[in-house]
């Protein structure tokens, strides 16, 4: 389905023209087409641009049968960009955007199977139970700017029975990435921040940022600032007249 809202109509100060979707209302449209079908049921929620080897929910099948967990978290393989020639195989004049699709994923695993990939420390590829997805509100998180996946590491380690991380280095199968693209962290977590940015928020949605897990890597620019924000108020406790988001 289509969704209503973005980070375009929600922050028009902030970014006009980028058009990110909230986390929450991604979880509510896979929700709502599963639950067409059955009320038990497992969503996963990954970047677009994430691939899956191709055991992938062959041994993620069997691996919530065995172990009963109600969440899992992968950590993707990276595969250096270098080594593919995407150009060549979509612009050959032969092959249709399936084929050329499926010439760079052989490819791909051609160089998982020969080991030539390496770690990545970030979360993005969430698998959660109904059970758990139902428990959780989301906010205002999008995606697109750290740390959201971190953020939902942290509540599934509250909030799901058995929820474990699951590294894809070291084995041929989990997901992967063409291309490392992690250029944030070497300038949105600078320790150098930009107190004209900080100043274009109120003192009250500042506070919120005590209560974000990543408070430790102080938002260098608006965007990130502002999801930040949105962060600390999903994990802030309970008062007299709200509750938190991610129940203690």
């Amino acid at each position: 389905s289509t969704l209503s809202r973005h980070t375009g109509t929600e922050y028009p100060e902030i970014m006009p023209e980028t058009k990110l979707p909230f986390i929450q209302d991604i979880v509510d449209a896979g929700t709502s087409y599963a639950e067409r079908n059955d009320d038990d049921f497992f969503l996963m929620l990954t970047n677009a641009d994430i691939c899956l080897n191709k055991y992938f929910f062959t041994d993620l099948s069997r691996e919530l049968a065995r172990s009963k967990r109600k969440a899992l978290s992968i950590n993707r393989k990276v595969l250096q960009q270098s080594g593919f020639n995407v150009s060549s195989s979509l612009n050959d004049g032969k092959s249709t955007p399936h084929s050329a699709a499926m010439k760079l994923w052989q490819q791909a695993h051609d160089y998982i199977d020969k080991g030539k990939y390496t770690t990545h420390g970030g979360y993005d590829c969430f698998i959660m139970h109904a059970s758990v997805v139902r428990s959780l509100n989301f906010g205002k998180q999008f995606v697109g700017f750290p740390f959201w996946g971190t953020n939902i590491d942290f509540a599934l380690h509250i909030m799901a029975d058995g929820y474990k991380n699951v590294k894809s280095k070291g084995t041929s199968r989990g997901t992967y990435h063409v291309g490392n693209d992690g250029n944030w962290s070497t300038s949105n977590t600078s320790n150098r921040v930009d107190v004209m940015e900080w100043k274009k928020f109120s003192k009250e949605e500042l506070q919120y940022l005590a209560w974000c897990p990543i408070v430790g890597f102080p938002p260098k620019e608006r965007i990130t600032l502002q999801n930040a924000i949105n962060c600390g108020k999903w994990f802030r406790p309970a008062s007299n007249d709200k509750s938190p988001m991610v129940p203690a």
